[in-house]
């Protein structure tokens, strides 16, 4: 029987369970699998809150729950990832700089009525998708995530992958995400945090 492995996919900003990324990734990852392998990958993504405090104690908890083999963590998703140490990750065309721009203009939701119009302007399409409210407490928690941007280990993904990372790059090198999304995958759009020693504790191992 095989052994399921989980795969905690982290989506972007109005992202949430019914995204197409990882929904693409649910339908196809098995199928690059090799029968033989005994194993059997499960895609996980969860709706989390907007507000990156909440978050953090969100997906935290998921973590703990589903014990992942990877995490992969998409656009604005990346900061959410990045947080989370000892497992190996994929950050799909991560935003990085999202920090600066969210956290270092907060005060522009001060304006009266500019939470308004940013919530109209970015509202997220109907379904299981992340609310996206801008207000001046939420917005000023992203920018924490500037210095873990900078000081983690965010690499491109190139050669020093673990099995499950390599079955994650081999949907997206077979352009299933790219046909969908356009240039989603720019230059060094598929990059990757330092993967958990060998000898470690990490579920992936």
């Amino acid at each position: 029987m095989p052994s399921d492995i989980n795969i905690l996919y982290i989506h972007g900003m109005g992202g949430g369970g019914d995204s197409r990324i990882p929904a693409i990734l649910k339908q196809n990852i098995n199928d690059f699998i090799p029968k033989d392998s005994g194993i059997y990958i499960n895609v996980v993504v969860r709706t989390y809150d907007f507000d990156p405090e909440v978050a953090r104690t969100q997906i935290a908890g998921w973590v703990e729950e589903l014990r992942p083999a990877l995490i992969a963590g998409e656009s604005l998703g990346a900061l959410n990832a990045i947080r989370i140490e000892g497992l190996p990750h994929i950050l799909v065309s991560p935003s990085l700089n999202a920090p600066l721009y969210l956290g270092y203009l907060a005060f522009l939701a001060l304006i009266p009525g500019m939470t308004w119009i940013l919530d109209m302007i970015y509202r997220p399409k109907p379904g299981d998708r992340q609310r996206l409210h801008f207000t001046f407490r939420t917005l000023r928690h992203y920018r924490e995530g500037l210095f873990l941007c900078f000081f983690r280990g965010v690499r491109p993904l190139l050669q020093k992958q673990d099995r499950v990372q390599g079955y994650v790059v081999q949907i997206l090198q077979q352009g299933f995400i790219r046909d969908i999304s356009g240039n989603a995958f720019y230059g060094r759009g598929i990059c990757a945090v330092e993967a958990c020693p060998e000898d470690s504790v990490c579920p992936g191992h």
